[in-house]
């Protein structure tokens, strides 16, 4: 299994209702299709504090002005979600999820 964890950087509002989240791959790379399944918090040692359920379909991925379909582990991209779902995300928090 690869480890999904994306940091949550920025939270922008597009329009038709939409939102782009804004962070950095910081495990496994992230492929299009991958699921994050909940909201962590980390301490300064990488060690889980909270965790909040949730789902984060990584389906529109957009890193430099393009479209891609992997974030490489340092990467900074951006992830298109509903602007309910964003509304509900913490910055400085990740999202995180395993894949196969």
């Amino acid at each position: 299994m690869r480890k999904l964890l994306f940091s949550v950087d920025l939270i922008e509002l597009l329009a038709d209702n939409r939102a782009r989240v804004g962070g950095r791959c910081c495990a496994d790379a992230i492929h299009k299709g991958d699921v994050a399944s909940y909201m962590v918090m980390l301490d300064q040692l990488q060690n889980e504090v909270q965790s909040i359920p949730t789902r984060i379909d990584f389906i529109d991925i957009e890193a430099y002005k393009h479209r891609i379909d992997t974030i490489e582990p340092g990467i900074t991209a951006g992830v298109c979600t509903s602007a309910e779902l964003a509304a509900e995300l913490k910055l400085g928090w990740y999202l995180a999820g395993e894949n196969a």
